[in-house]
């Protein structure tokens, strides 16, 4: 048996269930559906359908520094202390758009200023730089500079996360790589193994078993 966080943060205690641990486990994918909905800017169900009790979607979208920050804040208002003092700073590499430091959280619906869309300044089609991937299955924040290191990092850190859903995201990542490789002089490196990676992520036939070839260990 299990004491599952339903809310998906381990520091909290009050929203925890006691169920067995396969449930707990079958829990994680209802996180990481909620932070995927985030990063693509959807609106995210305030409870999962599938558990019960149910998980709190819109609790497991927050990172963890943000609902410290937000938990800082309720406290300081409750105690009638400054705000801004509670809250922490947006990090450097965040996954998402908004940070969210207090309440009502922003991002379950996306509002866009009209005057934000245009602009009179000629807008520069230089290079895009280098991706850096962020780990969508980590509850911290995990960046990684190299597609090799981030494959690498779900085939060996996120055994318990279906095989497809670290399909996907080998997928989405693999069409970064590959534009920016053909945006860029590749320096030589047709032979390169991650160039030949590339290759096998388009074809038909890719699966779980190529990239368990590729011992990313």
């Amino acid at each position: 048996m299990d004491a599952s966080h339903v809310c998906h943060h381990d520091a909290y205690i009050i929203h925890v269930a006691y169920e067995p641990a396969y449930m707990n486990q079958e829990r994680k994918e209802c996180c990481q559906i909620a932070r995927r909905l985030r990063q693509e800017e959807k609106d995210i169900p305030e409870h999962c359908s599938t558990h019960s009790p149910p998980c709190l979607l819109q609790h497991a979208a927050l990172r963890t520094n943000e609902a410290f920050s937000i938990q800082f804040d309720v406290l300081r208002q409750a105690r009638g202390l400054s705000r801004e003092a509670s809250r922490f700073r947006r990090p450097r590499r965040h996954l998402f758009s908004t940070f969210e430091g207090h309440l009502p959280c922003r991002f379950p619906a996306i509002n866009v200023d009209v005057a934000n869309l245009v602009t009179d300044r000629p807008v520069s089609r230089g290079k895009r730089g280098k991706p850096v991937s962020f780990c969508v299955f980590c509850k911290s924040i995990k960046a990684f500079d190299t597609a090799a290191g981030y494959w690498g990092h779900l085939v060996n850190k996120h055994d318990g996360i279906d095989t497809s859903m670290r399909l996907d995201e080998i997928r989405r990542t693999a069409a970064e790589w590959t534009v920016y490789w053909e945006e860029n002089s590749d320096g030589g490196k047709r032979g390169h193994a991650t160039k030949q990676r590339l290759e096998q992520v388009k074809q038909a036939g890719f699966d779980w078993d190529v990239v368990l070839a590729w011992e990313l260990w």
